[in-house]
């Protein structure tokens, strides 16, 4: 094999650093896809959390504005009850308490209007 010639002297060296510096670049350009993509990633998810956020928002304001009519009369009927208490107590009890019962009630109505639906199809039996 002593009388093969591979280039001139140092060609595989020059080669080998030719090679090195390729994959390092490489690297790098992967690196900095990698880190553009987890920006993008988390922007978008960044989005969708808020787009879920204002989807909750509306939800519950839509919500409010349906439950608005019992809560103003739980609200007087609360307050003929608890002379000794204001406005913004019964404002702490209705989001702690009694939001979520009268919640419960609406979707029991919904629920009935829903079955008696059905029912009067004739397609369906409870």
């Amino acid at each position: 094999m002593a009388g093969y010639n591979y280039g001139p002297a140092g060609y595989s060296q020059e080669f080998t650093k030719a090679r090195e510096l390729a994959q390092a670049e490489e690297r790098r350009r992967l690196e900095e896809q990698r880190e553009a993509n987890a920006a993008a990633r988390a922007s978008y998810l960044a989005q969708l959390e808020g787009e879920r956020a204002q989807q909750v928002k509306r939800s519950e304001q839509r919500l409010d504005a349906e439950l608005e009519p019992v809560k103003t009369a739980k609200r007087r009927e609360w307050l003929s009850q608890h002379p000794d208490q204001d406005a913004p107590t019964f404002e702490r009890v209705w989001r702690d308490h009694l939001r979520a019962a009268a919640v419960e009630e609406l979707n029991a109505l919904a629920f009935e209007a829903t079955k008696r639906g059905f029912l009067a199809s004739g397609r369906y039996q409870f």
